[in-house]
Parts: C-alpha cells; structure tokens; sequence
C-alpha cells in the first residue's frame, strides 16, 4: 500500500485503525477500526483506498468485503467524488444502530481526500485505540518468538 493510502486512513482515523500491510492478499482491506459493542464484545469498520475510478461496482464489492470480512462497517476513502450511482448503492446498504446507544450511522461510508483535508475524521461509537496498540503488541512479541 502506498503512503498516500497509509496517510489517508490513518488521517481520516486519527490513528484508529490498524494498517494492512499484507501485499497483494489484502483483500480489499487496506486498514481495519474497531469499536466497543459492550464490555464482551467489539464492532468493525474496514477502510478502502482508491486513488481513481471509483463507481457503483466499487461500492457493491466493498460491502461484499464487509460482510465477509464480518464488519459493521465499509469505508472508501476516494480521490472521486462520489458519483449519484455510487451515493445510491451506499444508501440500500442501510444503517447500522448501535445496540447499547443512541447512535446510529450509515453501513458503507464514502470520504474524499478534500473532506479530509477540511477535517472530516471518523465517527464510531466508543472507539477501541487500545485493541489496536494489543494487536500491535502482540505482533511484536510473536515476531520475537520466531527469533528463538
């Protein structure tokens, strides 16, 4: 993944979500955020990065990522503005309500670089910073492990 793209969603995260760094087996997941549901169990939103041609198919395989991928949510953060079309196929996704809260957000997310830019940062219900540096964590020790 590029730096631009490792820019864009840590931006848009404010350092939320986890990078995907796999090469090429990513599968549509270019970083990963999760949030708390309740004191057992968390939420997800996957992002995505396209830097161009982003359009309605792009937006149908990006919920079809998300629903294998087991998320809550589907974020593309796009060049494009997004297209009537693409709007249109975010929308019968559906919106996602929050179980404990009185929250409630839209399934498939589309953000520009510009809404970036004008500070638009991401909104989940109770987001979980410390599962990432856990994760993150836990990467190191098994990395150490395979020196031994």
């Amino acid at each position: 993944m590029s730096h631009k793209a490792t820019w864009a969603i840590l931006a848009y995260s404010n350092n939320q979500a986890q990078i995907n760094h796999k090469k090429g087996a990513d599968k549509g997941v270019d970083g990963v955020a999760f949030f708390m549901i309740d004191a057992n169990s968390n939420g997800k939103a996957i992002l995505q990065v396209k830097s161009g041609g982003a359009n309605r198919a792009t937006i149908a395989t990006l919920n079809s990522d998300r629903l294998r991928e087991g998320a809550d949510f589907g974020i593309l953060i796009t060049m494009d503005d997004p297209t009537k079309s693409m709007r249109e196929e975010a929308l019968v996704v559906g919106k996602y309500k929050h179980p404990m809260l009185s929250w409630e957000g839209d399934r498939i997310k589309i953000i520009t670089i510009q809404e970036i830019l004008d500070g638009c940062r991401l909104d989940l219900p109770l987001g979980r910073k410390d599962i990432i540096k856990q994760a993150d964590v836990m990467a190191d020790v098994n990395a150490q492990n395979e020196l031994f």
